[in-house]
């Protein structure tokens, strides 16, 4: 691949980034989430009332929230191929035989933002857990304010931080980690500001 169509494909992969806060809240995954109570981990009632949902719905869950394998041609009820593709060389999507899925990654609605982290497991590296929910609720930076957010992880208290801070220096040792912060800032349009 040259370095235009590198330049090419991560412009298209970005773009597509920055759409899917839209095309989810437009197909209702926010309020599907929302269902069970904010900053909720509720898996198996997700999973539960799965076959409750509008199929283009139920095919958002299952791969952002739920973690399961889902054909091409399922994402295509929501997504243009030219977005599964941009979401594919993002490493979001991820190939495996006929199916796509997202890894240990999970997309969660917080606070009027989405964010993808680390799947609930033994030593995550993008954390999100209940206690880091509750700490979002309780950041109240200044307006103005210069906000440092110490082992990002995610990202999740940076995000918060931004409605009200001018500028949010989000760090963390694990590249991982900061690799899934800089998804979420990118994905939020929130770069001119952490």
């Amino acid at each position: 691949m040259t370095g235009a169509q590198c330049t090419t494909t991560l412009a298209a992969g970005i773009a597509a980034l920055k759409n899917l806060p839209r095309v989810l809240a437009g197909e209702g995954y926010v309020d599907a989430y929302a269902i069970y109570g904010p900053l909720n981990l509720r898996v198996d009632l997700w999973a539960a009332d799965l076959d409750l949902l509008p199929a283009s719905l139920r095919v958002l869950v299952s791969v952002f929230l739920l973690g399961r394998r889902v054909a091409r041609d399922e994402l295509a009820l929501v997504f243009s191929n030219q977005e599964i593709d941009a979401l594919i060389s993002l490493s979001i999507l991820l190939p495996e035989g006929e199916k796509l899925h997202t890894g240990n990654m999970v997309l969660l609605p917080l606070l009027g933002f989405l964010v993808f982290a680390q799947r609930p497991g033994v030593n995550p590296i993008a954390y999100f857990g209940e206690d880091s929910a509750a700490l979002a609720l309780h950041l109240m930076p200044s307006r103005g304010d210069v906000c440092l957010d110490l082992c990002t992880g995610p990202g999740i208290q940076a995000l918060v931080c931004s409605g009200r801070a001018s500028r949010v220096i989000a760090v963390d040792v694990n590249p991982l980690a900061a690799a899934h912060a800089e998804l979420n800032v990118v994905m939020n349009g929130l770069e001119d500001r952490v």
